[in-house]
């Protein structure tokens, strides 16, 4: 008998998310001290809803919430509000982390450089409405 027995698990391809328009909920949130040891960042992961084909991945986003750096604090906090406006939220004040959790919005993804690799990241986000659909001349009726 082994010790492990990976044959029929499940192959993941975690190339980064294609540049687009993402319906993703806020499923996680935390915060944690920086590695450098000079603030606070918001960790937070949004898992994809639609469009079908990419659901469950995920997007994590690091925000600087608390920072020596205050412009670091500044585009958090306008990131942190762009999303909570794009959800509906009644408040945004958060009362714990736990509450930037179960919203939904879309998110537009664009890539980045990070260490010699391309990263999916979230660029601004919009308020939920007809996802773009793509079509082509055959599924036309006419």
């Amino acid at each position: 008998m082994s010790f492990l027995d990976a044959t029929n698990a499940k192959e993941n391809n975690f190339a980064p998310l294609p540049e687009g328009e993402y319906l993703v909920v806020s499923d996680f949130a935390e915060v944690k001290d920086n590695s450098a040891g000079t603030g606070e960042i918001m960790k937070v992961t949004y898992r994809v809803l639609l469009p079908l084909e990419y659901e469950g991945r995920k997007v994590f986003d690091n925000m600087s919430i608390r920072h020596t750096n205050q412009m670091a604090v500044e585009i958090a906090l306008s990131k942190i509000k762009s999303f909570l406006k794009a959800a509906g939220a009644k408040s945004l004040k958060l009362e714990t982390v736990g509450d930037y959790c179960g919203y939904k919005a879309i998110a537009v993804i664009k890539h980045r450089e990070f260490n010699g690799n391309k990263q999916a990241s979230i660029s601004y986000f919009k308020a939920p409405g007809v996802m773009p659909v793509e079509t082509s001349e055959s599924d036309l009726p006419f």
